[in-house]
């Protein structure tokens, strides 16, 4: 068994002991958050619903505080297309295996199930194919190297040229949240170069 896996059976175990003792509802409540946190893995990046593309739609407040409710809320790019259409699902039916354990767990209906669905595949992380990025370029390196390390190397026309500065930043404090190798100054620059030139 790998270290890390049995760290979390450990943590479960502990955190299920917690909530079978006698507390009261709201550090009951605490603990379920708590202990279904640690069994999605930790930190995810921290985000804003500022953050989140069309911030201010119902499908975005939906995803903000629904998926919220057991770790940092994902951003759509954190998963592809593909990749969304199992991971949502999983989590949609996961919702509502919570909130048949602790009544306070929030779950969406079908239809905001549905919408959700839509916004995050609208969203979604278009990947680049590596083979075709040329390494000639400025910035191509750093670009493959640093921008793999948590999802996916991200298409550049994802974003405007004037749009990535702001992107690559959030993304340099997510690197430091999730424990990956980051990026200097210089490196950052070069990575914004290339993805500034080949930008929508």
């Amino acid at each position: 068994m790998k270290k890390s896996t049995r760290w979390m059976l450990i943590f479960s175990l502990v955190n299920l002991c917690m909530l079978a003792s006698g507390v009261g509802a709201e550090e009951k409540a605490n603990k379920a958050k708590l202990l279904h946190f640690g069994n999605m893995g930790g930190l995810m990046p921290n985000l804003k619903q500022s953050d989140l593309p069309d911030p201010e739609s119902e499908a975005a407040e939906l995803v903000f505080k629904l998926c919220g409710q057991c770790h940092n809320p994902p951003g759509p790019g954190l998963h592809t297309i593909k990749e969304w259409e199992t991971v949502f699902w999983r989590m949609y039916w996961r919702m509502h295996l919570m909130n048949a354990q602790f009544e306070h767990f929030m779950v969406p209906t079908y239809a905001e199930g549905e919408l959700m669905f839509v916004y995050l595949k609208k969203f979604a992380m278009r990947p680049a194919t590596v083979s075709k990025v040329d390494m000639e370029k400025p910035g191509a390196k750093e670009y493959t190297t640093y921008c793999s390390q948590c999802h996916q190397l991200p298409d550049p026309q994802m974003h405007t040229s004037e749009e990535w500065p702001k992107v690559t930043s959030r993304m340099a404090k997510h690197m430091n949240t999730m424990s990956k190798n980051l990026a200097n100054q210089a490196t950052l620059t070069a990575i914004n170069g290339y993805l500034q030139a080949n930008g929508r």
